[in-house]
């Protein structure tokens, strides 16, 4: 039993540092940090320090264990750290009272027969088997240099220990082989989350160009040139689109977190501007529109280009989920105490609970040709400003989309 305590402790003591690694390696690489080499060496340096400074060991089973990390930096190939724990491990068999001879002749075996079999192809499993081997011989010879007396006892410990040993070869393997199964995994689904991420701002800028296009289109439709009212009045609203298109564009472009550049800005003007624009696209539908807003300056700090591109895409949603004759879409708005609240009301198609639940959420869409990325990329955008973008609906009775942000308040 001393024995094999000795080895489950020797054990532990060389996959501690190893398997902090592994946990260090997965962190740095979930951060976007490369993890040196240095850092696995020095792991492996640690399981050779904490093997040795354990002073309550069986000799032969720390020389035993010791192997262990040695074998580990062979299978990985790392020749400089094979050097020195080759160094370190033949300075304490040396203390030890082994041969000199001996000592050489082990770990130019371990080299050469690891090179031959590599020359050959072998496995992992036939390296650890020559290891084993080596140790095999290695071990009779120095049980029969530092024991006098060779009785059936230390006999029996010596075949446990070699048993044992092999054993514990091939766990230790197998554990350190599902670590980096674990860690690649890891590197694999991380790989895969950044896909699609990919592939959902791929879908968001697809939908999102789609409004100013759509808003560029219908005045183009209505416009005339010949009447220069119309000139005036649709071909700017049409420049504005048109660079609303370019900053969607150079979102896609950047392929990072939406940026949302705030300042001092007049939500009022914004309200102005967004009525402006709708009011062309409910006429063409048919749709009633009210809009009740200030007369007078209200502040926010906020991103004017992302807040006008919310409330258009807010509004058109409520456009396309009116079927009915008798449409109707309002936008009003107020204050409550430190807050500006933006209502959009529609009386259109509405939505279930159970869609309600899902609105907002990655691919999930009611609309035929949609991404479901529409109102994902509101939210985004108002939270940006520290607000709150909230869905209240009833089927077949409407929706209402409600807008949160914090204001502060100018003197004309």
């Amino acid at each position: 039993m001393i024995i094999i305590d000795a080895i489950i402790i020797n054990t532990v003591l060389i996959l501690f540092p190893i398997f902090s690694y592994f946990l260090f390696s997965i962190y740095s690489k979930d951060a976007g940090h490369k993890v040196d080499d240095l850092v696995f060496d020095l792991a492996i340096y640690s399981s050779i320090y904490l093997i040795l400074s354990h002073y309550e060991d069986i000799v032969l089973i720390k020389m035993v264990m010791l192997t262990i990390p040695l074998l580990i930096v062979y299978l990985k190939e790392k020749w400089e750290a094979i050097l020195i724990i080759s160094i370190v491990i033949s300075i304490y068999y040396f203390s030890e009272g082994v041969n000199c001879l001996l000592i050489i002749f082990e770990f130019i075996s371990y080299y050469i027969l690891f090179k031959l079999a590599k020359k050959r192809s072998l496995n992992d499993y036939h390296i650890l088997g020559i290891f084993t081997l080596i140790k095999i011989v290695t071990l009779s010879y120095i049980l029969f240099q530092l024991e006098s007396i060779i009785n059936s006892y230390i006999i029996i410990n010596y075949i446990i220990s070699v048993i044992i040993y092999y054993f514990s070869i091939i766990f230790v393997y197998h554990l350190l082989d599902k670590c980096e199964k674990i860690e690649d995994y890891h590197i694999v689904a991380k790989e895969l989350e950044e896909q699609k991420q990919f592939r959902e701002s791929l879908f968001k800028i697809t939908h999102e160009i789609k409004n100013p296009i759509a808003v560029c289109k219908g005045y183009l439709e209505m416009l005339n040139t010949d009447n220069q009212d119309h000139v005036e009045k649709y071909i700017p609203i049409i420049k504005q689109e048109i660079e609303r298109s370019i900053t969607l564009m150079n979102d896609f472009l950047e392929l990072t977190k939406l940026k949302v550049e705030c300042t001092e800005m007049n939500v009022t003007l914004l309200l102005e501007d967004v009525n402006e624009m709708v009011k062309g696209l409910v006429k063409e539908r048919k749709i009633k529109w009210e809009s009740d807003y200030f007369d007078y300056p209200v502040y926010i700090n906020g991103d004017y280009k992302r807040l006008k591109q919310v409330l258009l895409n807010l509004i058109k949603n409520s456009i396309e989920a009116i079927k009915r004759k008798d449409g109707e879409i309002k936008l009003i708005t107020k204050k409550q105490r430190h807050k500006l609240i933006i209502s959009i009301i529609d009386n259109g198609i509405g939505m279930d609970r159970n869609t309600l639940k899902k609105i907002g959420k990655p691919y999930y869409t009611t609309k035929k040709g949609g991404t479901g990325l529409g109102v994902r990329l509101s939210k985004e955008i108002i939270e940006a400003h520290f607000g709150i973008l909230q869905y209240k609906s009833k089927k077949s009775k409407g929706t209402t989309v409600v807008i949160t942000l914090p204001f502060m308040k100018k003197s004309i």
